[in-house]
């Protein structure tokens, strides 16, 4: 359970000449280095360990993001360079948005709980927001170091500014590895993987899967999203994520009124169509986090309409 109320003073070094934002002010030294301006106010970290809470900030500079903790140098939790990218992230109440951003090799994710007041503020990141089950987005703002990365909305919102004005083509892409770690990249044309290179401005088809491979105790529930494109074939697999269609039921029961276009595209998309394990030749594997972003892209992509799909009962063709 997430503990508000600790104060964590997030900074941002702006070493390479940025202002993102019109509204800061920012003051060049002597030696050429911009002072320190504040980034992320009355952010909250909780601690994973029993007990031990200890004020935290961060820094970030053209190279990346530094995590300083009391009487301990800084440690980088997530690098800019050579390439990143970033996803937006919100829970079926749209009460919490998460940025996470990766490199290919790592993930950071930093969310902030939106309150009543910021809802028309953050309208257009929210409509552009993959949703996620609570329980998921907290498991993934839980960083390798210890802390939950909880920051407040006008926090979120300079961390946006900072990766976009660092690259503006970083919004949307995806960088992953799989579990031989070989890249899995989405980037606005394509979608790159070590089986093959699916091109979104192609015809393709793909469908979401469910199986299950083991037994009784043992067995092992998967998700998939199966992707072909001319004689180009993979198999997206990872562990199940939260049913996002429960969420947004949920929500929907608890408020009595109707989701959103998006919220009623993503329970679309998470759906998925029991079927026979893939085989593993043509499987790559993806963080379950990122599926529905994956699937969001495909279905923007130029998709090919057909009844049904050669090879359904195996998926091998």
């Amino acid at each position: 359970m997430l503990v508000a109320g600790l104060a964590l003073t997030l900074t941002l070094m702006v070493t390479f000449g940025l202002v993102s934002h019109p509204g800061l002010l920012v003051a060049a030294t002597g030696a050429g280095v911009f002072t320190l301006i504040s980034w992320l106010r009355q952010a909250s970290i909780v601690r994973s360990d029993s007990g031990g809470v200890s004020p935290a900030h961060l820094t970030a500079d053209r190279s990346g993001l530094l995590l300083v903790t009391k009487d301990a140098q800084a440690e980088r939790v997530f690098s800019l360079l050579p390439k990143f990218g970033f996803a937006l992230f919100a829970t079926a109440d749209r009460s919490r948005l998460v940025v996470a951003l990766t490199n290919g090799a790592s993930s950071l994710c930093v969310g902030a709980d939106v309150g009543p007041a910021d809802r028309k503020r953050l309208s257009w990141l929210m409509s552009h927001a993959v949703t996620a089950c609570r329980e998921d987005l907290a498991m993934a703002m839980q960083s390798t170091r210890g802390p939950v990365m909880l920051v407040d909305t006008t926090s979120l919102l300079r961390l946006i500014d900072l990766m976009t004005q660092v690259d503006a083509t970083s919004f949307g892409r995806v960088m992953l590895t799989d579990n031989l770690g070989r890249e899995v990249v989405l980037e606005r044309d394509r979608l790159l993987t070590s089986r093959c290179t699916i091109r979104l401005d192609q015809p393709l088809e793909w469908r979401g899967l469910v199986f299950r491979e083991g037994s009784g105790a043992m067995g092992v529930e998967y998700q998939g999203t199966w992707v072909r494109q001319g004689k180009s074939e993979m198999v997206l697999v990872s562990l199940m994520a939260g049913d996002v269609r429960q969420s947004i039921h949920e929500v929907e029961t608890r408020t009595g009124g109707r989701p959103d276009a998006m919220l009623r595209q993503d329970a679309v998309l998470a759906n998925g169509s029991p079927a026979a394990p893939p085989p593993v030749d043509q499987r790559v594997a993806v963080d379950r986090l990122f599926m529905l972003p994956l699937r969001r892209a495909l279905d923007a992509a130029h998709v090919e309409k057909r009844d049904s799909i050669p090879g359904d009962a195996s998926l091998g063709g």
